[in-house]
């Protein structure tokens, strides 16, 4: 689990570093990443001006500033929230575009290895059902057999996971 944390981590001590400081670091390539979506999501919806005014405000919050400096993978859970919320508008701006649903397979596969976002990603595809299920009839058989494989391919080993360590689910769920 939170594999993306862990991945940035890993890539930073194979490079030689061996700080405390990598984790802070990790988290805070997360929390930047999280305030560049949001400023994305506020822009779409918004003007420019407030998105501006939005992401400097949450950027300012306690909550951001104190998930940010934390050092630990908590960071993921704020980039994958908004993860979730900046797929619908990328989705809506290239609408009946293969890309899209690329992305939106490849991010909701990253985002089943943080904590407690299942929750979110099975909301989300409760809500967005009919939508789904419309997109992928509209898709050629090579692409949703190629859709297939990659969401298989990139949640196999988070499977595998599960099985050889059942109490890794709990730990997804956010129950432990």
């Amino acid at each position: 689990l939170e594999a993306p944390y862990k991945l940035l981590v890993w890539v930073a001590l194979k490079l030689g570093h061996h700080s405390i400081a990598i984790t802070r670091i990790a988290a805070g390539l997360a929390a930047i990443a999280s305030a560049i979506l949001f400023y994305f999501i506020v822009y779409s919806l918004f003007s420019r001006r407030i998105a501006i005014f939005a992401t400097i405000l949450f950027v300012t919050s306690s909550g951001f500033l104190h998930v940010s400096h934390l050092g630990t993978p908590l960071a993921l859970q704020l980039f994958g929230v908004l993860a979730l919320l900046a797929l619908i508008p990328g989705y809506l701006l290239l609408k009946g575009k293969l890309l899209p649903v690329y992305v939106s397979v490849i991010t909701i596969a990253a985002l089943l290895y943080i904590p407690g976002l299942l929750w979110f990603v099975l909301f989300g595809i409760i809500i967005l059902n009919k939508r789904i299920v419309s997109t992928l009839r509209q898709m050629t058989v090579k692409h949703q057999v190629l859709i297939c494989l990659i969401f298989t391919v990139l949640v196999a080993p988070l499977i595998w996971a599960y099985i050889s360590n059942p109490s890794l689910l709990l730990t997804s769920l956010g129950l432990s």
